[in-house]
């Protein structure tokens, strides 16, 4: 903490603007970094001794990759047809729910001996 005190109130003021700037642009560097972090572990990229700039090298190249794409891709198509299915599921499911409605309130309002004698 007391290097961080000196750093601030010493050599701090003695920078130019631009270097404050490029200090202050490393630190947001290091948080985006630190963002990028769990995907790269995801994709099996070791980050430990290695150079922000390699790891994200690596990474970009993997992701730009024509099998991560066509992967992409086929994915995307396949949430479009799943969604397809869904929307037509969803609408026999009202379909259905509206029968069940109405024959309720058929068995409900119109008196047994009427629909004995309908059905036989």
């Amino acid at each position: 903490m007391e290097q961080y005190i000196y750093f601030v109130k010493h050599l701090l003021p003695k920078h130019p603007a631009v270097e404050r700037e490029a200090i202050d642009h490393l630190g947001e560097r290091e948080q985006v970094f630190e963002k990028i972090k769990p995907y790269a572990k995801k994709l099996k990229i070791d980050t430990k001794g290695k150079q922000q700039f390699d790891v994200i090298e690596l990474l970009s190249y993997i992701l730009d990759n024509d099998e991560f794409k066509a992967l992409r891709d086929h994915i995307t198509e396949h949430n479009k047809k799943e969604d397809e299915e869904l929307q037509a599921l969803s609408k026999w499911k009202w379909m259905v729910a509206g029968g069940v409605v109405v024959m309720a309130w058929i068995v409900s309002n119109i008196r047994l001996d009427y629909l004995v004698k309908l059905f036989n």
